[in-house]
């Protein structure tokens, strides 16, 4: 449900949108997609006349992947739609800069045709199409884009042999991607069309099939960046590139294709990946050996899949540029020699990174890793040091104590000053800089450097501190016993340095999924208080009955605490005259109360004069006579899932109360006073499991007496309230209990569960009568019943209810089912209200073309109504 405080429209009855000329609501229009805005303009005869010709379209997007499961007349409205959109785009001289035509299912070839007419007509700059398997289409599409001059970028798409005529010219063509098609055997169509591209910048060949080929020739004097990607059979032919210009290049396949390669004079980067699944041959070492040697001259190298194994077999060559490494995965630690090796043909190297940890569970090779040192010691020593960030698997006990690496490698070149700049910063700076990190990466941070060992990892005062022994850096290493003394030790040593400091904290949480001594816990407590802590959460497993009293006994009386969460499944006990002066807001999850002990839960709140905000979640209070809540500052107050098998009461004293969420069961009894301030009620009252076997089991009408009339008195207590929202179990009290509904003069919202049966219906009409200022209407679940119910509806109403007339304007509904009941009661608050904007959710048959037409046809019942359809999220966008 949406959230309560959403902002209300108090602008009047006027759609001030629909009102803006024309030109506005065509900017507006070009900001959706080509679907979208159509859409929109479908559902409203206002902006019907807007597009597409007030549409300054610079971009056209087509797909018609969502109708592959309905009927072929889908089909045929999608072909009309683009059809009409093509010709009224050329009809008005709309300027379009971009077309996406994305087409599974097949069409009449001439209507395809003039599709790319139009396309070129309208001088598009950017062309992308995926197209079905279609010869005719593919045979005549370069012919209508031969001399095509406004085109700089193709992105073509489909699975077919590719031909293209031979004189193909594309003359300003900058960027061109080939996609899932295949080169016909004994054909040139791929080397005439780049031929024909003089000005190409950006070439993709992806998923192409090369078998037809005996060669390719990419030649092309201003070709800057050059992908070849997951193509087949492509070891088949030759791949010649004359590239002078080429910047960046891009292989990835399953077997190497045969490069013959004649300039990389001006590569930066290169990136490698071979996916060998035949395995290794001669052969196919050669080629790697080949494009390792082209690419040498590149500043940056990534490498992946199996070209990172290469490095092991093919003889390596310099890499005298080479400033920047990543490697997918070096595959296991036999491979930290090869590493060594490959460091010593970079001497220029800058930084390595490691985008996969290492197999952890691999056996640990020391004799691999102590080649790898001794490899690092032999390289030349320069007159500055440089660090490499590697990548976390450093991180592990076996290593840091065979060779102390820390997170870093010591590497010497003699292009870089060699400054770290971020250990230089004054100690305050670093310290702001450990505050933003979690407890346990500042302190990891700490003790991986030297220069930070003693910058506090606290920050600038007021502190937060959070832990949480789920967030061990790592758990695998040792065994749970020893976990648990390490996070103890941790937990001590870092409060004895802020005690020692005097430091002030303003959060401090404390997390535990595993049993600790209680005289700990009680001691991380007492410490948190010394510290004068602000805000405390408290989730621990406590074994000593008697310790949740010494828990509070340590908090009694302070002064500084202004925030209090406490959970977990242990007894509340209080001692007496407990207090927490300026305590605000309390949070109790989880607990229970002890027989000796029943009354604990009100004397805590009693114990909090200043309380704002409480929560009392998922509390066994089966003991609890009577639960007394009397805080004249209280504004907000949670109570859920608490009463399950309660025969409690409900005393409630918060004049100025603002919220109140009771989703539990009813109670015994309410005193309640009036709440004059409320302005956010959320009511889920059902039965507790007493009164359930005693209505389901011996049909008790006394019992169900007593549970409508306990619902309706909290419903009427609650009547002053703006805005509300109603359960499904909570109408139907409300329906069966004899007194009438209070009057709700102050509601704006009001969201409603499932409404029951056919009283549902008549549940629907007297809240519109009791709520004359009522503005959003909400059905969360919709009705169980239909047939008939529309007209119990208006039976009851003779006239149009006052707030539909005057202040009803937004109507959301959820689940809806397209049944006729549902559509008439639209038609009604259509026709006899000042509503602007109907909200359909999860629309059931919403690919029915007759429900389409049913919709649309609502529409014309109202001229400032706008309807729309969408999925349920979260929160309801405007």
């Amino acid at each position: 449900m949406e959230a309560f405080d959403e902002k209300r429209l108090n602008d009047g009855c006027v759609d001030r949108i629909s009102g803006l000329p024309d030109e506005i609501l065509g900017e507006i229009l070009s900001r959706l997609t080509t679907k979208k805005a159509a859409a929109t303009c479908i559902l409203s005869t206002r902006w019907r006349k807007v597009f597409p010709h007030k549409v300054p379209l610079t971009q056209i997007h087509l797909d018609d992947t969502e109708l592959l499961r309905g009927p072929p007349r889908y089909c045929k409205c999608f072909a009309n739609f683009v059809s009409r959109l093509f010709n009224e785009s050329l009809l008005y001289g709309i300027g379009v800069e971009k077309v996406v035509l994305h087409c599974e299912k097949y069409y009449d070839n001439a209507e395809i045709f003039s599709w790319f007419g139009a396309i070129v007509r309208l001088n598009v700059k950017k062309l992308h199409l995926i197209l079905p398997y279609s010869p005719r289409i593919l045979d005549g599409f370069f012919s209508f884009f031969n001399g095509f001059g406004s085109l700089v970028d193709l992105e073509f798409e489909s699975e077919y042999n590719l031909y293209v005529p031979d004189d193909i010219v594309l003359p300003n063509l900058k960027k061109l991607s080939l996609f899932t098609m295949s080169l016909p055997k004994n054909g040139y169509s791929i080397n005439e069309l780049i031929r024909g591209c003089p000005m190409l910048e950006e070439l993709s060949i992806v998923e192409v099939n090369f078998g037809g080929m005996d060669s390719i020739y990419i030649q092309s004097d201003l070709l800057k960046k050059l992908c070849i990607e997951f193509c087949k059979r492509e070891d088949e032919c030759t791949v010649v590139i004359d590239a002078p210009n080429l910047e960046y290049f891009v292989y990835a396949g399953s077997k190497v294709a045969n490069f013959a390669i004649k300039s990389f004079e001006s590569l930066h980067s290169a990136s490698l990946d071979f996916d060998l699944m035949g395995g290794f041959s001669n052969d196919s070492y050669s080629r790697e050996a080949k494009i390792f040697e082209e690419c040498s001259i590149a500043n940056r190298l990534c490498l992946y899949g199996a070209a990172v194994w290469a490095l092991d077999s093919v003889p390596l060559c310099t890499f005298p540029n080479l400033t920047s490494l990543a490697l997918r995965s070096l595959g296991g630690w036999y491979k930290f020699e090869m590493l060594a090796h490959f460091l010593q043909k970079a001497p220029k190297l800058e930084s390595l990174k490691f985008e996969k940890e290492f197999d952890v569970h691999a056996r640990w090779d020391v004799g691999a890793f102590a080649a790898f040192e001794s490899v690092l010691h032999e390289l030349p020593v320069l007159e500055t040091d440089l660090h490499t960030s590697v990548c976390p698997f450093i991180f592990l006990p076996e290593i840091r104590n065979i060779y102390r690496m820390d997170f870093t490698l010591a590497v010497k070149t003699s292009k870089n000053d060699g400054v770290d700049r971020i250990s230089g910063l004054p100690d305050p700076i670093l310290s702001t800089i450990l505050s933003y990190l979690p407890v346990k990466n500042a302190v990891a941070a700490r003790i991986l450097s030297a220069r930070w060992r003693n910058i506090s990892p606290f920050g600038v005062p007021p502190i937060n501190i959070d832990f949480d022994d789920s967030l061990l850096l790592n758990p695998n290493a040792v065994q749970s016993e020893s976990l648990s003394c390490s996070f103890v030790d941790f937990v001590d040593k870092l409060l004895a340095e802020a005690l020692c400091n005097r430091l002030l904290l303003n959060k401090f949480v404390l997390k535990c999924k595993e049993h600790y001594e209680d005289s700990k816990i009680l001691s991380w407590v007492l410490a948190a208080r010394k510290l004068k802590v602000q805000d405390l959460d408290i989730e621990v497993f406590l074994d000593d009955p008697l310790t949740p009293k010494n828990l509070f006994c340590c908090l009694n009386g302070s002064e500084t605490l202004l925030g209090l969460e406490v959970g977990k499944n242990f007894d509340l006990r209080i001692l007496e005259n407990f207090t927490l002066p300026n305590l605000k807001r309390l949070q109790v999850n989880d607990l229970s109360l002890s027989d000796e002990e029943t009354n604990s839960i009100n004397e805590l709140i009693t114990g909090c004069p200043l309380l704002e905000n409480l929560w009392v979640e998922s509390c066994d209070l089966q003991s609890l006579v009577v639960l007394s809540i009397q805080s004249p500052l209280l504004k907000n107050l949670v109570i859920e899932d608490s009463w399950t098998n309660s025969s409690c009461e409900l005393e409630l004293d918060a004049p100025n109360l603002e919220m109140l969420l009771y989703s539990d069961c009813v109670a015994l009894g309410y005193n309640v006073s009036d709440f004059k301030s409320l302005t956010t009620v959320h009511i889920d009252v059902g039965p507790n499991q007493e009164l359930l076997d005693e209505i389901n089991e011996y049909s008790d009408d006394e019992a169900l007496f007593e549970y409508d009339d306990g619902v309706t008195k909290l419903v009427t207590a609650c009547s002053s309230t703006s805005n509300l929202y109603l359960a499904s179990c909570s109408i139907g009290a409300l329906l069966r209990a004899e007194a009438r509904l209070p009057p709700f003069q102050n509601l704006t919202w009001l969201a409603l569960g499932s409404l029951p049966g056919l009283n549902g219906w008549e549940f629907l009409a007297c809240m519109l009568l009791s709520a004359p200022n009522l503005e959003k209407l909400t059905f969360e679940e919709g009705f169980t019943e239909y047939k008939g119910g529309y007209e119990k509806f208006e039976s009851l109403l003779p006239k149009p209810p006052i707030c539909l007339q005057m202040h009803l304007k937004k109507v959301e509904v959820w689940a809806f089912k397209g049944e006729e009941d549902e559509f008439k009661l639209f038609d009604y608050l259509l026709k006899n209200g000042v509503l602007q904007k109907l909200k359909i959710y999860d629309c059931l048959p919403c690919k029915d073309s007759c429900f389409l037409e049913r919709l649309v046809a609502l529409t014309d019942a109202s001229e400032t109504c706008c309807v729309l359809l969408g999925l349920k999220t979260t929160t309801t966008d405007e």
